[in-house]
């Protein structure tokens, strides 16, 4: 029972993450990180601003390559992270 109840947390805890999260956990400014990703820094901060409704499916495996994420999960944190920002 102690495994699952870890795997719940740490399950729970992933799911709570945001784009934001993830890029700062790199340690690295988000103008670094979008050349790393090879995206201009003007599109991630539009997609991090909720500003780009559907960003191209290029742009998003450029971030879940750079994040160590797939792009299906890139894109539920960046459709995840559109809802809470229209708040």
């Amino acid at each position: 029972a102690e495994g699952l109840e870890s795997f719940r947390t740490f399950h729970y805890t992933a799911c709570m993450l945001t784009l934001d999260d993830l890029i700062e956990k790199r340690g690295e400014g988000y103008t670094a990180f979008a050349a790393r990703a090879g995206i201009p820094a003007f599109t991630l901060r539009r997609i991090r601003q909720g500003l780009i409704e559907t960003p191209r499916i290029a742009t998003v495996a450029k971030l879940a390559k750079a994040l160590g994420i797939t792009p299906k999960r890139c894109r539920a944190l960046i459709k995840r992270y559109r809802k809470e920002t229209a708040k």
